[in-house]
């Protein structure tokens, strides 16, 4: 049972190292924001995650979390069709989340995905499920700089407890090889301090390859994600943003 609750969750991000990521999350000074996302996912990873979701759906329904994996879109993006996609994303057209761009497309066993939502109001995409379980806070601070947080998948000491030991990875090295994901934050405001890989004065990013290094897998599961940026425009003008936290407020299910 516990090498099952370890693989389930590192399976369902890793998708067995055929998985190549980038993700840039746009927050703007008028209060709304932009997600771009492309994605590749091997049709082998895809069959693999069908049936690692339905072994997960059918432990869920034992363990009485029945309901909340239904909630979880992880289905959605692991196993990508357009329609599904699309259909799901919509139902949050209420809380101002529309999709701009989505693509699907097959080529050389592969499923590429080109997607982007846009939030007219970064509190109103705060209050859905969706922002709950992809979510980071939002904070302003006494000076009016902004701290934009994402704390690590595994922030406690049990979910530490389940990482992957070295002998473990040394194994999964095999399915692990390719995998790539960078993600990105584009600030309305001047970075002024952040942990970012790399950073230039409006944008951060971090990048995790396996393929350069083997700690990747557990630096992903490990890392905090932090920007620390003025509440000013490149033209000096000030700006004003919600608080938002990763739960803010309850989330809303949306059916």
């Amino acid at each position: 049972m516990k090498a099952l609750r370890l693989f389930i969750p590192l399976l369902a991000v890793l998708v067995s190292g055929c998985l190549k990521l980038d993700e840039t999350l746009s927050i703007h000074e008028d209060g709304s924001a932009a997600i771009d996302l492309s994605y590749a996912i091997s049709e082998q990873a895809v069959n693999q995650m069908k049936t690692l979701l339905k072994v997960r759906s059918q432990m869920a329904v034992l363990s009485g979390e029945e309901s909340q994996a239904r909630n979880d879109h992880s289905e959605l993006f692991l196993n990508p069709i357009e329609q599904n996609i699309r259909r799901e994303i919509q139902k949050y057209e209420k809380f101002g989340v529309r999709i701009e761009r989505l693509k699907v497309q097959a080529h050389d066993n592969w499923r590429q995905v080109d997607l982007k939502i846009s939030c007219r109001i970064l509190a109103e995409m705060a209050k859905t499920d969706l922002f709950s379980q992809y979510g980071f806070s939002l904070s302003k601070d006494s000076d009016g700089n902004y701290t934009f947080f994402r704390d690590r998948e595994n922030s406690n000491e049990a979910s530490s407890a389940n990482l992957p030991d070295a002998e473990t990875l040394k194994m999964m090295t095999p399915v692990l090889q390719g995998f790539k994901a960078v993600f990105r934050i584009n600030t309305p405001g001047k970075i002024l301090k952040t942990n970012a890989h790399v950073t230039d004065p409006y944008n951060a990013l971090w990048a995790f390859d396996f393929d350069r290094s083997p700690d990747a897998i557990v630096a992903l599961q490990d890392q905090q994600f932090s920007a620390v940026f003025e509440g000013k425009d490149k033209d000096g003008q000030k700006f004003s943003l919600p608080n938002l936290s990763r739960r803010y407020p309850a989330p809303s299910r949306v059916k």
